[in-house]
């Protein structure tokens, strides 16, 4: 069974085979009660752990769906608001009870992946799974973070010329292109079906978690830090030391994005629109803590 660990938008997420018996084991536990998923919940940080079976799995005639998720369970969210009523306080503890198992099969999940994930991956995921509200630990950053940066997009000046497009789920969530596609491909508008990485294309891709080092692969791939000419309105920020996220601007001042491999989403991690104020620079990103700058994309960049 293949289990891949749902942490980053930008890189790759971390992937590792269980052996027999953890498998045997998780199966036990699903058919136990342990709630599972179709897939990842829509958020920016550790989601769960996507399961697929094999053939050897299939052989055995493990009684599981061939692709599910155990969720990350959001235990706080089940508690933001005092119950009133009795029928509140029943589904409150109905909904902890699903937690509990949920959050116990993750954390043994996430010690089948020692040897396979570095160890600071998994003690993010672990660090998520204990705080909710508190980001995961954040390494030593190589580089700079750079001076703070506006709360929006400067769109002024005669050269300045935003090319704003509809938001078109229907191409980017169709598997195919979904599950080969990130946040970057999506920023751009090009889908390499690569999972593409700032730098890779022009050979000089980024060394480091960092704005610096990321916002500088970018713009060999063509990126500006200013609007110039017809472009695409995009924005990066940075979980320091982990990963990156980009976000792109539609008409009317709305933002979407694509979580890795997940759908296109115009919400923050709070369920907030992205738009009417509300920008990537502003929004709840999750671990993404360090908000970068707002660039831009000249029309016919390509990443990969």
């Amino acid at each position: 069974m293949r289990a891949t660990l749902n942490l980053f938008s930008g890189r790759p997420n971390p992937t590792w085979r269980l052996s027999p018996s953890h498998a045997r084991e998780l199966v036990d536990r699903v058919t136990a009660g342990a709630p599972v998923a179709p897939d990842e919940p829509p958020r920016l940080g550790f989601r769960g752990v996507t399961l697929e079976t094999e053939i050897d799995d299939v052989a055995r005639r493990a009684p599981v769906p061939a692709r599910f998720v155990v969720q990350r369970a959001a235990v706080s969210d089940t508690r933001r608001e005092a119950p009133v009523r009795k029928s509140a306080r029943r589904a409150a503890a109905a909904r902890d009870a699903d937690v509990r198992p949920a959050a116990d099969t993750l954390r043994w999940l996430l010690t089948t992946g020692g040897g396979a994930v570095p160890d600071d991956v998994l003690e993010a995921a672990d660090a998520a799974m204990r705080a909710e509200s508190a980001p995961a630990p954040q390494p030593r950053a190589l580089g700079t973070s750079g001076p703070r940066q506006a709360e929006a997009p400067s769109l002024d000046g005669d050269a300045c010329d935003p090319f704003l497009t509809p938001i078109v789920a229907e191409f980017w969530d169709v598997p195919a292109v979904r599950l080969r596609n990130n946040c970057y491909n999506y920023a751009a508008n090009f889908a390499s079906h690569t999972l593409a990485q700032p730098g890779r294309r022009a050979g000089r891709p980024y060394t480091g978690f960092v704005c610096d080092t990321v916002a500088a692969a970018a713009r060999f791939d063509g990126c500006i830090p200013g609007c110039s000419g017809s472009v695409r309105v995009i924005a990066m920020a940075i979980w320091p030391g982990f990963d990156f996220h980009w976000w792109r601007l539609h008409p009317n001042g709305f933002w979407a994005h694509k979580i890795g491999t997940s759908p296109v989403l115009q919400v923050d991690n709070s369920g907030r629109v992205l738009g009417n104020g509300l920008t990537p620079a502003t929004c709840d990103r999750g671990p993404y803590t360090q908000f970068c700058a707002f660039f831009y994309a000249p029309l016919g960049m390509e990443v990969l």
